[in-house]
């Protein structure tokens, strides 16, 4: 019932989990204490992305890909003043519109790099989170403005002397690294972004996106959902 020791490359469920304090946020007397708790761990992604690889600077674009995570990257580009754009299926538009994307773009009828260029008048965007695979990546080195920032969660583009014309730079997602390195800011900077969140969901400025609450027997039939990347928010399940 509870874990200790390191959760690395490991897929498991437990009431509790032994941690070390440095990288543990405190969430103190929130009315909306259980939404809190389970803000999802890719929130730290986006900050990671948005706020500390590539810093944003306010009257900027951005280019997100959308899934049951990039939710959350759009609320907080959103929320600190950037106009988004991101790609969805169509059903989804208005979804992502009501979490602050300025434009949806279907990635499947659609020509994603052209329709962005025709957006930002030829200029490109600012920032791409590229959260799917190889191909969204490369889509994101093309629509990248000049000092543009390319950041990928779960595949690189196709790298050549090219990719860095007009000085883009790439940044790899990978916070979890701050857990097995030796550098004690990566570790407390963990807890700082943690706390940023839970301020901004405590201030409802981010929705958690909680789609289903289930027990732990349908636990495995809520990771088969998850598979699908058909989720818009969260499955939480909750041990009693």
């Amino acid at each position: 019932r509870a874990l200790e020791g390191s959760l690395e490359g490991r897929k498991m469920v437990g009431e509790f989990v032994a941690w070390g304090r440095t990288p543990i946020a405190r969430i103190g007397e929130h009315e909306n204490a259980f939404v809190v708790r389970n803000l999802a761990s890719v929130t730290h992604e986006r900050v990671d992305a948005f706020f500390r690889g590539h810093p944003l600077e306010l009257e900027i674009n951005v280019a997100l890909e959308i899934d049951s995570r990039g939710g959350f990257g759009v609320q907080i580009c959103a929320n600190f003043g950037a106009m988004v754009i991101t790609t969805a299926s169509e059903r989804n538009h208005e979804f992502v519109k009501s979490l602050g994307a300025a434009y949806a773009i279907d990635y499947g009828s659609e020509d994603v790099v052209a329709r962005i260029m025709e957006i930002t008048n030829g200029r490109g965007v600012d920032r791409v989170l590229a959260a799917v695979d190889e191909t969204t990546a490369d889509q994101g080195i093309e629509v990248l403005a000049f000092r543009g920032g390319l950041a990928t969660v779960a595949g690189l583009p196709q790298l050549a002397e090219s990719t860095f014309d007009n000085a883009r730079s790439i940044h790899r997602v990978a916070y979890g690294g701050a857990h097995t390195s030796t550098n004690r800011e990566a570790q407390v900077d963990l807890a700082l972004m943690a706390e940023e969140m839970i301020g901004l969901v405590a201030e409802k400025k981010i929705d958690p996106m909680i789609e289903q609450v289930i027990g732990l027997d349908d636990i495995p039939e809520g990771l088969a959902q998850l598979e699908t990347r058909h989720v818009r928010g969260k499955i939480v399940a909750e041990l009693v």
